[in-house]
């Protein structure tokens, strides 16, 4: 078993940060700030890359196809289809706008993905997020904000009884108010990489990791490591360079996989566990912050 399987990556910093408030909102911002801190490096090895998933214009696929079915459904507002013929009464406008809501909601739907590659000496950091526009959620905060404002109004002249019929609009509304991108994180500490498997159909490398995690049973915090996968989406960029780096970071040669798709990929999740990787463990207890430390295997 390769020094990296018996490495240990739960971080004083990291038990700190869930002892002081265990929610996912707090273990985003702590792997949020190693990103902006890995990306100030400013390495020569960054790069960005999107994921558009089956096919390279899904997005517009779609919205083309979103567009195209209400503006049929509003054809039917006049006789034998007669409101898809362009004109200039109100009935044709009364098709045609939610059409264009329906393709641009299904454009921003089926977004690719964006993902951004950050390097330095100790981490490969990465950050990903769907390509919407941010106008939407601008949009969205607005709607909420609106929509919240006019039940308060309507709760304080009719009652509360007006959620018995608009509870579910007001839920909306208040939801609405602080939506915005979600964006997603992963740090991969080189000592924690077990396994790189190249797959030529995507042009990818799947990285298999040990990541520090948590969970809050109301009685424990458990800080605990879980082996979880990258994929850096290569985007033409030559796969030796990469593997050669990372490899030189690790300080050995980290075992290496090739295959034709991921279809044909090993689970090396599977072949970590049947290996007997151990995985460390800090239970803190809630009332005491007494802290114990165990080993699993899966």
């Amino acid at each position: 078993m390769k020094p990296n399987f018996l490495s240990y990556q739960i971080t004083d910093e990291f038990i700190e940060a869930v002892k002081s408030d265990p929610t996912v909102k707090t273990t985003d911002e702590f792997f949020r700030s190693q990103f902006n801190k890995v990306e100030l490096e400013n390495s020569e090895l960054n790069w960005d890359a999107p994921y558009y998933g089956p096919h390279k214009y899904l997005r517009e696929i779609a919205g083309i196809f979103g567009f195209l079915f209400m503006y049929g459904i509003g054809g039917f507002l006049k006789e034998d289809w007669g409101n898809v013929i362009p004109s200039l009464d109100g009935m044709f406008f009364l098709s045609l706008i939610p059409a264009l809501m329906a393709g641009y909601v299904a454009w921003s739907t089926f977004a690719e993905f964006l993902y951004f590659y950050r390097f330095n000496n100790e981490f490969i950091a990465v950050k990903r997020y769907k390509n919407e526009p941010e106008f939407s959620f601008k949009i969205a905060r607005l709607v909420g904000w609106l929509g919240s404002i006019t039940c308060i109004i309507l709760a304080l002249f009719l009652g509360p009884i007006i959620f018995i019929g608009a509870g579910g609009f007001a839920l909306m509304s208040f939801y609405l108010i602080n939506i915005k991108r979600d964006i997603y994180y992963l740090i991969a500490p080189y000592n924690s990489i077990l396994y790189i498997n190249y797959i030529k159909k995507s042009d990818e490398i799947y990285i298999l990791f040990k990541k520090q995690v948590f969970n809050d049973d109301g009685i424990h915090i458990k800080a605990y490591e879980y082996t979880t996968s990258i994929q850096l989406y290569l985007n033409g960029r030559p796969k030796e360079e990469i593997i050669n780096f990372i490899n030189e970071r690790v300080g050995y040669e980290v075992e290496y996989l090739e295959s034709d798709s991921e279809e044909d990929s090993p689970n090396l999740h599977k072949k970590s566990r049947e290996l007997g990787t151990p995985l460390n463990r800090v239970t803190i207890n809630k009332e005491t912050l007494e802290m114990t430390h165990d080993v699993f295997t899966k």
